[in-house]
């Protein structure tokens, strides 16, 4: 009898094994993407395709994330936050583009409910789904007052675990320069862990990255399964090692991500 619960017990822990799956997702600040003759859709679209997942961060219009879709094909799904937000000219729109054979769109979260206007660009969350399990990504934009409102990150991830079971919850996006030391209140009370080396340069520029402003953060379910984290550093390979056209053409940041076995 012992040999046969052995048997079961290698057998299921084989069989999940065996089934398991690696997705790749990343947070990628656009630089205010539009409709643009200036920006270089193809290249990317080519970025994009390094990964499983993209949400995307500082869509200036929803034509932007469309023209990017031309290059990618039917394998590719994307999805528009419903309206934009922030302050004055400077609103702003999250997007979500994913691979569909590997993920599927479970619903929008929407926009974190700031009735106390703690941010200048609202949160955003979204749910996904994959043939072993879900995982929720929320989207965060700082503006230049990152202070306070790094102070408010907890508020935010709390009110999304509310609105999702309990499971893999990824925070990531562009933090706009705040300090190791501003998280830490953040991280320590959410049990939150910094998938990357906090000080990664993922701002370009004129010769190479040059500032820590990107980061992605795990929960303790999501920790066990992660296997890699880093920033995309696509210059040298897509934009022909010129990072300040690449500033112009593609985006002054770059995509950060994280590898999970799921």
């Amino acid at each position: 009898m012992r040999l046969r619960g052995s048997f079961v017990f290698v057998f299921l822990f084989a069989s999940s094994a065996l089934f398991a799956q690696t997705l790749r997702i990343a947070t990628f600040s656009m630089a205010r993407l539009e409709d643009s003759p200036k920006r270089n859709y193809a290249v990317l679209a080519q970025i994009v395709r390094r990964f499983d997942l993209v949400g995307c961060i500082d869509v200036g219009a929803p034509e932007g994330l469309a023209r990017i879709m031309k290059y990618l094909g039917n394998e590719w799904t994307s999805f528009v936050s419903e309206r934009p937000n922030g302050n004055g000219s400077l609103k702003e729109y999250y997007g979500f583009i994913w691979k569909s054979g590997k993920i599927r769109f479970a619903h929008s979260l929407g926009y974190f409910k700031d009735s106390n206007n703690l941010f200048a660009t609202k949160p955003y969350g979204a749910e996904f789904l994959t043939s072993n399990g879900d995982f929720t990504l929320i989207l965060v934009h700082l503006s230049e007052n990152v202070a306070p409102e790094a102070r408010h990150l907890g508020e935010v991830y709390e009110y999304f675990l509310g609105l999702v079971a309990a499971g893999n919850v990824i925070l990531g996006g562009d933090f706009n320069h705040v300090s190791s030391d501003q998280l830490d209140g953040f991280r320590e009370a959410e049990n939150l862990t910094d998938a990357m080396d906090f000080d990664t340069r993922t701002v370009l520029g004129l010769h190479g990255p040059a500032l820590s402003s990107d980061h992605i953060f795990v929960n303790l379910f999501t920790r066990g399964s992660l296997r890699e984290a880093g920033a995309y550093d696509y210059v040298p390979e897509l934009g022909a090692g010129d990072y300040s056209k690449c500033r112009d053409t593609i985006s002054d940041h770059l995509p950060v991500y994280i590898e999970l076995r799921l």
